[in-house]
């Protein structure tokens, strides 16, 4: 199968291009093709003629998002929209990846597909616009939200982390929230799996909205140690100690949900694709990025 990726150079783009996988993939970074230019989507797409469409581009920048309100719209609502425009045309699926920051996070038990969704910041109001704008224009698609994405390519809190602890003695993290940091290869493999299965299953119907996250909640301040632990196996880190925060006295332009924790039991029992370790995950990319 000829499988499209937008958003080639982000951290669950790369992962894509670079899996091996039995389909033909051709990843197209923003560069090559700037998806909140209609006609440049459908000029571009007409060309490879994909059967397929796996969206990994998108707006993230969580707090630059409050004073860039129309450009994370322009990116993850406007832009994804294209994308549906052009698949519903070409009556093929499209795979867009969405986020846990769709939800309030005032929950305590973890966020089913179903529950309501009510964003507390800009970046999380334009991906739910996203989803939306799928939903609305396509017949045919799958909405994955992941938690969390880390990952060897691009930037993400761990590779965030290990630069303050190589820079500075102290520094503050935050203990009172509680997330699942999702490793991006394992992402970019759930994504194919589904693909796999669309493929060989075309009849079936699988749309709708999936929810995918490791398997074990913790919070930003022991997964900063875990990645300082983890860390020191392979250089002398100069920190000395993580300052446990709660999140009112660490301000930052953006809210952030208290709870971020995804049920995956859906995509379990739709596409047979397990919960993945952000522990397993986090050694993988520290042993990529050392060697």
């Amino acid at each position: 199968m000829k499988i499209v990726v937008t958003g080639a150079n982000g951290q669950v783009g790369q992962e894509l291009i670079h899996f091996k996988s039995p389909h033909q993939i051709i990843g197209l970074t923003r560069a090559q093709l700037d998806i909140t230019q209609p006609e440049q989507v459908h000029t571009a797409l007409a060309q490879i003629k994909p059967e397929l469409i796996i969206n990994a581009a998108a707006y993230t920048q969580v707090d630059k998002a409050e004073q860039e309100a129309a450009l994370a719209f322009a990116i993850n609502e406007t832009g994804v929209a294209n994308l549906a425009h052009y698949c519903a045309e070409q009556d093929i699926p499209l795979l867009h990846i969405s986020t846990d920051y769709v939800f309030s996070g005032e929950q305590t038990t973890p966020y089913r597909e179903e529950d309501r969704t009510q964003p507390i910041n800009v970046y999380g109001q334009s991906k739910l616009a996203g989803e939306q704008a799928v939903q609305r224009l396509l017949k045919k698609y799958i909405i994955l939200r992941v938690s969390g994405v880390f990952g060897f390519y691009g930037n993400n809190f761990v590779k965030t982390m290990l630069r303050l602890a190589r820079e500075k003695e102290y520094f503050k993290v935050v203990s009172d929230t509680t997330i699942c940091p999702t490793p991006a290869d394992a992402i970019a493999s759930a994504l194919l799996t589904i693909s796999n299965v669309i493929q060989h299953y075309p009849d079936k119907d699988y749309t709708g909205i999936y929810h995918f996250c490791s398997n074990e909640p913790t919070n930003w301040h022991h997964y900063a140690q875990t990645i300082i632990k983890q860390a020191s196996q392979y250089e002398s880190l100069r920190v000395k100690e993580l300052q446990a925060v709660v999140t009112k006295d660490y301000a930052t332009p953006a809210k952030r949900p208290h709870y971020s924790v995804l049920d995956t039991s859906k995509i379990q029992k739709q596409f047979a694709v397990p919960p993945c370790s952000w522990r397993t995950g986090l050694t993988e990319m520290l042993m990529r990025l050392y060697r």
